[in-house]
């Protein structure tokens, strides 16, 4: 449990206070402390992305073209460009 948690239960159970009373500042403190502890923690091993992760559009001589009928997505290729 972190300080960030902690300040947002007292901020948020103060402001409650302010405008509903102690019981509604007190339940909304409780229940903010609650969310923090169950909530799930994110990853934080994450490899930053290189060149390999995205692809590139790419005109090849003889590559096929696909014949398309209705409305699907498929990756594109630059046909002409000038």
């Amino acid at each position: 449990m972190g300080f960030p948690l902690i300040f947002g239960a007292l901020l948020t159970g103060a402001v409650t206070t302010v405008f509903y009373g102690i019981w509604a500042g007190l339940v909304m403190a409780g229940l903010t402390l609650l969310m923090g502890l169950i909530s799930p923690v994110p990853k934080t091993n994450l490899k930053p992305a290189s060149l390999s992760d995205f692809k590139f559009t790419q005109a090849d001589e003889g590559q096929p073209i696909p014949l398309v009928y209705g409305i699907v997505k498929i990756p594109g290729n630059i046909i002409y460009y000038g």
